[in-house]
């Protein structure tokens, strides 16, 4: 009998504060926003977090954006794949499950409703799963 172990990936086996960190550090750039407004970003995801679409209705509000919701919405799909990283120790803790026996699968309840995968034909969480390398 296989064992199965489920995860969800979020805070869980991947540094998704610091993805986030990062990904507004790269908005605020992008913007010509202040320092002070990645806190205050940071700040509303952890609000609000995971509701990616009252995030970016707030976002778009606060510094008067001109894009609708959506293009800076999709901008974020894009770029936190990339961002996303797995703690310390995750990948070897999840190769020392697989050599116990037991197959390691994490999921993303925000991943999968928020990440675009339509070019790859893969559901979203597994595109997400698959580019934060914790696969295991």
């Amino acid at each position: 009998m296989q064992r199965l172990a489920l995860f969800d990936l979020g805070r869980t086996l991947i540094d998704l504060d610091d993805a986030i960190t990062r990904w507004a550090e790269e908005f605020a750039e992008q913007h010509h926003l202040k320092p002070e407004d990645v806190a205050w970003l940071v700040s509303l995801d952890q609000g609000l977090h995971p509701h990616r679409e009252v995030f970016f209705n707030e976002v778009r509000e606060h510094f008067a954006l001109a894009a609708s919701v959506e293009e800076p919405w999709a901008g974020y799909r894009q770029r936190m794949p990339q961002l996303v990283q797995c703690y310390p120790g995750v990948l070897s803790e999840l190769a020392d499950l697989r050599a116990a026996g037991w197959r390691a699968w994490g999921s993303s309840p925000t991943a999968w409703r928020t990440t675009n995968s339509a070019s790859s034909g893969e559901p979203a969480w597994l595109t997400w799963l698959t580019a934060t390398r914790c696969r295991g």
